[in-house]
C-alpha cells in the first residue's frame, strides 16, 4: 500500500493538486476523487477500492461539482457513465 500512496501523492505533486491532511491517516485503495475547490483541485482524503462505493460518493456528495475520478491501477481517468457505471475517459501522465 505504501507504493501506492507514494503514487498518488507523486501525482498530485506534479499536477499541482492539494492532499488534504486526513489523507495520510488511511491506507489508500485505487480509486480517488479529486475536486475542483474554489479553483483550486483538491484530493478527497477518502479512497476506493470498488467502483459501486465510489459512484456512491459521488452520486451523493458530488452533485454538480467538477470534479475528476482517477483510477491508479490502471493508470486512467475515469469518466461517470449514468449512475451506475465508470468509463475510461484517458490515461495519467506518466509520474516518476
Amino acid at each position: 500500500m505504501a507504493a501506492l500512496k507514494e503514487k498518488i501523492e507523486s501525482f498530485c505533486k506534479s499536477q499541482g493538486i492539494e492532499i488534504p491532511s486526513g489523507f495520510a491517516r488511511r491506507s489508500p485503495s485505487r480509486y480517488v476523487v479529486i475536486k475542483n475547490e474554489g479553483g483550486n483541485w483538491q484530493l478527497t482524503a477518502k479512497t476506493w477500492f470498488k467502483v459501486s462505493d465510489v459512484l456512491n460518493y459521488l452520486n451523493n456528495y458530488c452533485g454538480d461539482a467538477d470534479f475528476k475520478i482517477l483510477d491508479f491501477k490502471d493508470d486512467a481517468e475515469l469518466k461517470r457513465r449514468g449512475e451506475k457505471q465508470l468509463e475510461k475517459h484517458g490515461n495519467l501522465p506518466n509520474v516518476a
